[in-house]
């Protein structure tokens, strides 16, 4: 044969498929079926599912098919040399090996938490032990086992009852009566006096959700849709984020953890890692294009066989009834430790006003205020809306506390403007290019990390206003995205957050807050230089700042009225002194 003939075979035979090498070998179909079922047992170990039930699947195709073949041969010279005990014994052969295959697949479909599929293949395999007229104790009990892991208790007391009657003997009586208590354990959890409590409490719900289960009917997505009066032809559906309090996420994460560990113990934290690994970005590595989707597979099938395990174990022994036994426990020991950690946080809250550290003091009642406070119900923190009015109080008056006279400063001169307001030093960045000056593409890397930071922050803000259910908190959030939005020089957001701030305190009688916000408003004119509209802020601020009857304050403002007005008047004065000049050139 030439080259370009086999080149040419190759071509139009195609490539030879990818079997294994005890696949190349023409073995009887009653060998391969044996080594079919123990590849299948190999992947089952080795937690290759997806393998192992098909080595399974394969194994009992070929073993039907053999099945098939010895009851239904054609006549022919070897057919007639066997005689019609020899089929039968062949025949039976070939039903062993299905019942075993089938019984070790039912195996593989308990440890992937397929209950439905593991019990159809043990009804399977006891019915082909039955043809044989045989009675195996072992694949009887996994059955009734099998059952449990379906959550048909009653139906598993009743087929142990029955079939115990079928064996005679101390040791199989001994494991039915085992397995007759375990069952009885787990209907007396399920069904006993000790979830009373929890049906009692929770007996409306439950209720509800019987009848909304029982009237449900399912529709397609236009018919559900039509009936919203929304769009019924879109392809592709927009699907609203849920959007949970700070205390709903807690509680879910309490809950979670209290399950994972009241079940699987020290494992817990393999499972809380396998849920992470599911969209881990490091693992999963797009790059990686044959082994990402592999992995993401993989995890995924893991953690959702662990979790229907825990359902099982759930259904079995139900946590309510444990989990009300220690609550209150729980509750008194988190109630008496709030306690202390509010007088602490106070404490510390005093000495950073003294220390006159606005920056730190504010970090820290974000801090403690986000991560802490939010996450107290009024059963752990019944005093929870004097304290978060006692705090932010105080954060208000140290912003206040600021409003002071600077000395030695002389504010006729219009450079000093910042120093009495209390304006960002680095308001105005210059980023203007000069030969030999310094490198402008840093300050502007720095500009974007710093806008980047302060959009984090803000949203941050706007996250737990959502959330916000006192106005005083309500009125310090708006205004610290309104100082957000100062720093940033963002003037126009600012003056509108910080109207709504002031709407805010107004509405919780919060003067403090109601005076800050007003001042800050004072600061976003005073960086523009807006001296009519100051004029007319100051106006209000010093109206609020009367109710405080603060002589300091009212000092402090005075003052700046006087700068302005000094400044008006300048201007007024150089402009007249303009149009004058101008008209003697006309002259």
């Amino acid at each position: 044969m030439s080259r370009d003939s086999s080149i040419r075979k190759s071509v139009f035979v195609g490539l030879p498929p990818d079997l294994k090498p005890w696949q190349r070998i023409d073995w009887p179909p009653f060998i391969q079926t044996r080594l079919f079922k123990d590849w299948g047992q190999y992947y089952s170990h080795r937690l290759c599912n997806k393998k192992a039930l098909a080595s399974f699947h394969r194994a009992l195709e070929l073993s039907r098919e053999m099945e098939t073949r010895s009851t239904t041969a054609l006549p022919s010279v070897a057919s007639f040399r066997l005689s019609s005990t020899v089929q039968q014994q062949q025949s039976l052969h070939y039903q062993l090996e299905a019942y075993k295959t089938l019984h070790a697949r039912s195996k593989c479909h308990r440890g992937m938490a397929q209950n439905e599929d593991a019990y159809r293949d043990v009804l399977e395999a006891q019915r082909l032990m039955e043809l044989k007229g045989q009675l195996n104790s072992g694949l009887i009990l996994d059955k009734c086992d099998m059952l449990l892991d379906c959550n048909r208790f009653e139906e598993n007391l009743c087929q142990l009852y029955n079939e115990a009657s079928k064996f005679r003997g101390h040791s199989i009586h001994d494991r039915f009566v085992k397995h007759r208590a375990l069952t009885h354990s787990v209907l007396d959890d399920c069904l006993g006096s000790r979830l009373d409590p929890f049906m009692l409490q929770n007996l409306p719900l439950i209720l509800r959700n019987r009848a909304t289960t029982a009237a449900f009917v399912p529709r397609p997505m236009w018919q559900r849709l039509r009936e919203k009066s929304e769009c019924d032809v879109e392809s592709v559906t927009l699907k609203n984020e849920i959007s949970l309090s700070p205390l709903e996420q807690a509680r879910r994460r309490v809950t979670e953890k209290v399950y994972n560990y009241h079940y699987l113990g020290s494992s817990a934290i393999d499972v809380k890692m396998l849920q992470g690994l599911r969209n881990n970005k490091e693992l999963l590595n797009p790059l990686y294009v044959q082994t990402a989707d592999k992995i993401h597979e993989f995890s995924c099938e893991q953690y959702a066989i662990v979790r229907k395990f825990m359902k099982m174990m759930h259904v079995r022994r139900p946590i309510y009834p444990i989990w009300e036994k220690h609550r209150e426990n729980y509750l008194y020991y988190v109630e008496y430790q709030t306690r202390r950690d509010c007088y602490r946080i106070l404490r510390d809250v005093r000495r950073l006003r003294l220390e006159h550290n606005i920056d730190r003091l504010t970090d820290y009642v974000e801090h403690i205020m986000s991560t802490k406070i939010v996450l107290k119900t009024q059963r752990t923190l019944p005093w929870k809306f004097e304290f978060i009015n006692e705090v932010y109080n105080m954060l208000g008056l140290a912003h206040i506390d600021r409003r002071e006279v600077p000395k030695d400063v002389d504010f006729l001169n219009p450079k000093n403007q910042d120093i009495l307001y209390r304006l960002p030093k680095d308001r105005m960045r210059n980023h203007s290019s000069i030969f030999g000056g310094h490198n402008v593409y840093e300050d502007v890397a720095k500009a974007t990390e710093r806008a980047e930071n302060s959009t984090l922050i803000i949203d941050k803000l706007k996250e737990r206003f959502r959330h916000s259910r006192f106005g005083i908190e309500r009125a310090y959030l708006m205004f610290a995205i309104a100082s957000q939005h100062f720093k940033e020089s963002h003037f126009g957001k600012c003056v509108r957050m910080a109207r709504n701030a002031a709407k805010e305190a107004n509405a919780c009688n919060s003067l403090i807050w109601r005076f800050n916000a007003s001042f800050l408003i004072c600061q976003v004119h005073a960086s523009l230089n807006r001296h009519e509209r100051l004029r007319d802020s100051l106006q209000k601020t010093n109206t609020i700042a009367r109710k405080l009857n603060s002589p300091q304050l009212l000092a402090y403002l005075e003052l700046c009225n006087a700068v302005n007005s000094y400044q008006l008047e300048f201007r007024r004065y150089h402009r007249k002194r303009k149009e004058r000049g101008s008209r003697g050139a006309l002259v």
